[in-house]
C-alpha cells in the first residue's frame, strides 16, 4: 500500500536537529476522498491551505500525517512533491497513495458511490442503478463520461508521483501538530494527538463551527454526541484553538466556559478567493452545463439540506410566476443532496415539476462548473439558517456578483456591507428581495459595482495567517 519500513521513534525528526516542522492532520481528506469525488465545505477549506503552505515550505518544514485503518497506524507524507496547478480529483489522491489503484476500465468504486448517494432513493434502486452503471461500460461510456464516472487520463496515470506515505510512531516534541478539518469521527487521531501533547508538543485545533452544539436539530441524530465527545477531548489535547469567525470563536468561548474550561482562541477569518481564478475571470463553458448558456440564472450554492434552508427558497420562488409571469429566470441549486432535508427537498422540486417555475440542480459540481456558475449567474442566493463562516457569499463576489445572504450567525461577517441580508425565517422578505433584483437592472449593476470595488481576501492571506500564529511559540 505504498508504505515504506515502520519506523519507530521521530521518523524522519532526528533527536538533536530539532526540525520544528509543522504537520497537518488530513485524516478527514482521506476518508473523504474514498466516498466523494469532490471537495466541500470543511474538507475544502483544509486542502487549500495545506496545498499553499506544502508548496511555500516544502517538505523540510510542512509535511502531513493521517491514520491509515488498514494499516491501524498513523502515516506522513510529504504532499510538496504533487502538481499543486489542478483541481483536487478524490480518486488521484488516492491512487498517489497507494490506497486504491488507478482505475482502468470499469467506473471507481469512489466515483459510484459518489453517483449513487445523490440519484438514489433506497436499497433497490440503489443496487438496480449501481449495475446499470457497470453495465453502461461496456454499452454506453460516453453516457458515464458525461455522467463524470469515468475518470480524465490525469486519473488514470494518477501524478505520476509516488508519495510513499511512511509509518510514524510519534512526531518530536519540537515539532506542532495541527488539525484543521473534522477530527471528530477518529479517535486514534485523538490519541496520536494526547500523546503529542503530553510528550510537551504543541496541538493546534481549528473550530469551524459548533453547530452540533448549537444547533443539533440540523444534524444526523448520532453526530451530536460524538461531537460532543470529541470536542471533550480536543479541549485536554490542544493547546490552542483558532476559530474561522467571530461567532465561531463566541460560540466555543461559552461552550468552554460551561464546561470550567479556559481556551487560547484566535480568529483567522477565511478567503473570499475561488482558488485556480482571478477575480471574475471568465470562464470556458463546461459541457453538463451547456443547457444554461445564454439562459438567465439565480444560484444556490451549498449542500442541499434543512440547515442551508433551500426548501424556503425553492418555495420563494414558485411563487414568482404569479408576480412576474413565466421564466422569469431559472433557479440553480450548486451541490450534493444531504441526508437531513435532502429527500424532502427532492419530493417537493418533483412535485412543482409542472409549474412555470425553472429549476434545476447541478449535483457535486466540479471546480470548473462552480466557477461558471458563479462568473454567468444574475446574483446568489444564500438563505442558510446556521453557518461557521459562509464560503458561497464570498465565492460570489470574487466573481463580482451580489448576494442575498442570510442574517444569522457568522454570514454578514463573510462580505459585511457588500451583501443584502435577509432573515432566514422570512419567505416572503426573500422573496421580494429575489423580485427587486430581477426587476432592477440598474439597482443589480450598482451594487454590483461595490463588489467590483471591494478589497477581498486570498487563500494565501489566509495560509500565511494561520502559519505565523501556529509557529509564534
Amino acid at each position: 500500500m505504498g508504505l515504506q519500513g515502520a519506523g519507530r521513534g521521530y521518523g524522519q525528526e532526528q533527536v538533536g536537529r530539532c526540525v520544528r516542522r509543522v504537520y497537518f492532520d488530513i485524516t478527514d481528506i482521506i476518508q473523504f476522498a474514498g466516498r466523494n469525488t469532490r471537495l466541500t465545505g470543511i474538507q475544502r477549506v483544509v486542502f487549500n491551505i495545506v496545498n499553499l503552505l506544502s508548496r511555500k515550505y516544502g517538505g523540510e518544514q510542512v509535511q502531513c500525517v493521517y491514520h491509515d485503518r488498514s494499516h491501524k497506524a498513523m502515516l506522513a507524507v510529504d504532499l510538496s512533491v504533487r502538481p499543486h496547478d489542478v483541481e483536487f480529483d478524490a480518486e488521484t489522491l488516492l491512487v498517489d497513495l497507494g490506497l486504491v489503484r488507478a482505475p482502468s476500465f470499469f467506473p471507481s468504486t469512489v466515483r459510484v458511490k459518489s453517483y449513487l448517494r445523490n440519484h438514489a432513493r433506497d436499497k433497490t434502486e440503489r443496487a438496480l442503478m449501481k449495475l446499470r452503471l457497470y453495465l453502461w461500460s461496456f454499452t454506453a461510456r460516453q453516457r458515464l463520461r458525461d455522467l463524470d464516472l469515468l475518470p480524465s487520463g490525469r486519473v488514470e496515470r494518477g501524478s505520476a508521483v509516488a508519495l510513499a506515505p511512511r509509518r510514524i510512531e510519534q512526531l518530536s516534541p519540537d515539532s506542532y501538530l495541527v488539525h484543521l478539518g473534522s477530527s471528530w469521527f477518529f479517535p486514534e487521531v485523538w490519541r496520536f494527538s494526547a500523546e503529542h501533547r503530553a510528550r510537551g508538543g504543541d496541538v493546534v485545533q481549528f473550530i469551524h463551527d459548533l453547530i452540533p452544539v448549537t444547533h443539533p436539530q440540523f444534524m444526523p441524530d448520532k453526530e451530536p454526541p460524538v461531537f460532543v465527545n470529541w470536542l471533550q477531548h480536543a479541549m485536554d489535547y490542544a493547546a490552542r484553538f483558532p476559530c474561522n469567525s467571530q461567532w465561531t470563536a463566541h460560540s466555543l468561548q461559552r461552550y468552554a466556559q460551561s464546561q470550567g474550561k479556559a481556551l487560547d482562541i484566535e480568529v483567522t477569518t477565511l478567503a473570499h478567493e475561488f482558488i485556480g481564478y482571478g477575480r471574475d475571470e471568465a470562464v470556458p463553458l463546461p459541457k453538463r452545463l451547456a443547457a444554461l448558456a445564454g439562459k438567465r440564472f439565480v444560484l444556490c450554492v451549498g449542500t442541499i439540506e434543512s440547515r442551508k434552508n433551500g426548501l424556503s427558497l425553492l418555495r420563494a420562488w414558485q411563487r414568482l410566476p404569479a408576480e412576474m409571469g413565466e421564466a422569469a429566470a431559472v433557479l440553480v441549486f450548486a451541490g450534493r443532496y444531504g441526508k437531513i432535508g435532502g429527500p424532502e427537498f427532492r419530493e417537493e422540486l418533483g412535485e412543482g415539476q409542472g409549474s412555470a417555475t425553472d429549476v434545476r440542480v447541478i449535483d457535486m459540481p466540479s471546480d470548473s462548473e462552480l466557477a461558471w456558475l458563479y462568473r454567468n449567474c444574475l446574483f446568489t442566493v444564500y438563505p442558510s439558517f446556521v453557518e461557521g463562516w459562509g464560503l458561497p457569499v464570498g465565492e460570489s463576489a470574487w466573481f463580482g456578483k451580489y448576494c442575498i445572504a442570510s442574517s444569522a450567525s457568522s454570514i454578514p461577517e463573510v462580505c459585511g456591507s457588500l451583501v443584502e441580508y435577509v432573515d432566514p425565517e422570512d419567505t416572503d422578505g426573500l422573496k421580494e428581495r429575489i423580485v427587486r433584483l430581477l426587476r432592477d437592472d440598474a439597482l443589480l449593476r450598482e451594487r454590483e459595482g461595490q463588489v467590483a470595488a471591494a478589497s477581498l481576501r486570498r487563500w494565501c492571506d489566509v495560509a500565511d495567517d494561520l502559519y505565523a500564529y501556529i509557529t509564534a511559540r
